[in-house]
């Protein structure tokens, strides 16, 4: 049987995982936002504002003290199989 310890460090590591990627869509954002591109014809026409909103509030939780925690707590010699 796995040991809870070892579930636990692996369910961290996949969240740092997630976090580590996710923070790279700020950088995203940010170049999508200083290159102004027209939206007309695309899936983004008429959605701007709840697409930016939405951005918005994932890179505040991609950036909050839980998901820095997720970060801090990774082991990286963690084999991450215990789920």
């Amino acid at each position: 049987m796995v040991a809870d310890t070892k579930k636990v460090q692996t369910l961290i590591n996949r969240m740092a995982e997630a976090v580590e990627e996710g923070r790279k869509a700020e950088l995203v954002k940010d170049a999508y936002v200083i290159a102004n591109p027209s939206v007309l014809g695309t899936p983004l026409e008429g959605n701007l504002p709840a697409i930016n909103s939405w951005l918005t509030d994932f890179i505040t939780i991609l950036n909050s003290p839980v998901a820095q925690s997720f970060i801090d707590a990774k082991i990286s010699s963690h084999r991450g199989d215990a789920l």
